[in-house]
């Protein structure tokens, strides 16, 4: 018998990456009565609706717990190609893999062979990877799967238009003006990007 459709209700969503999305993905899906486990580099700074915070070291055991995983981190040095072929295999076959981050955080061979096999339940995302040696560079924005992850039944995908949106630019614009009135002010810039951290 072919399963059901899945349902978000009492289900547990494993969030990585726990900042500004990562937050307001974890108060939407506690509308659902989800539990929300985060995983992020600082454990011990709790965030609203999320019911229990590890670390990166505890990943493995998120994903063994959660039903839906949705990866919402930056995309640094360190965290490219972050998620492989053990955090897959550290799911439950039935759960659903979500990325709105960035799509070279994932290795997208292993996730194409999770799909193809069924060891992955469905995957969704808005973003995707970008390849280097590609004509020309597809750098940033990325583009769609060479392996074909976006043709499969089991996958939900669109292309990232979070910034068409109404009011988006006149958002971006008065967060960089806040930015330098706030700079220039004196004070600590609320929207600071780290440069060490790289996000």
């Amino acid at each position: 018998m072919e399963p059901g459709l899945p349902l978000l209700h009492g289900r547990t969503l494993g969030l990585l990456g726990v900042g500004n999305v990562g937050s307001r993905v974890a108060k939407r899906a506690k509308a659902f009565d989800m539990q929300v486990l985060g995983v992020r580099r600082d454990k011990d700074a709790g965030v609203e609706h999320v019911d229990s915070m590890y670390g990166t070291d505890d990943l493995h055991s998120v994903l063994a717990k959660s039903d839906y995983v949705l990866l919402a981190m930056p995309l640094t040095r360190d965290t490219e190609q972050f998620f492989g072929k053990s955090e897959i295999d550290a799911m439950k076959p039935s759960a659903f893999f979500i990325n709105v981050a960035r799509g070279t955080l994932v290795a997208e061979k292993p996730l194409h062979d999770a799909l193809i096999s069924g060891r992955l339940r469905g995957f969704a995302a808005d973003v995707w990877w970008w390849y280097e040696n590609a004509m020309p560079a597809t750098c940033y924005n990325g583009t769609m799967s060479r392996l074909g992850v976006h043709k499969l039944p089991n996958v939900l995908c669109s292309g990232d238009q979070a910034s068409n949106a109404d009011d988006v630019l006149e958002r971006n614009l008065a967060y960089g003006t806040q930015n330098l009135v706030e700079f220039f002010g004196g004070q600590v810039v609320k929207n600071e990007v780290s440069l060490d951290l790289g996000y």
